[in-house]
């Protein structure tokens, strides 16, 4: 996986360039688009908002939305809540 970052709004959003080698030849698969964003919950908490564009198909936005599901998911559970 590699990327950049493209833009950054202090105490707001990241956005950044997204995309896999192939791990036999190492080449450089379809780049995508990531921006992660941060707000109040308004109860002294943060949202975190993930959104990812330019996938290349179904399939990939299919096993992106897995794998950022489980990751995020682990994010969660080290967070407290209430």
């Amino acid at each position: 996986m590699s990327g950049a970052v493209l833009h950054v709004t202090p105490g707001e959003a990241v956005e950044l360039s997204w995309a896999w080698h192939d791990r036999e030849s190492g080449l450089r698969g379809h780049e995508s688009m990531v921006r992660l964003s941060v707000r109040t919950d308004g109860y002294g908490g943060t949202i975190l908002s993930m959104h990812q564009t330019g996938l290349a198909d179904a399939e990939s936005a299919r096993l992106h939305h897995e794998g950022w599901a489980s990751s995020l998911n682990r994010i969660g559970l080290l967070c407290p809540s209430g």
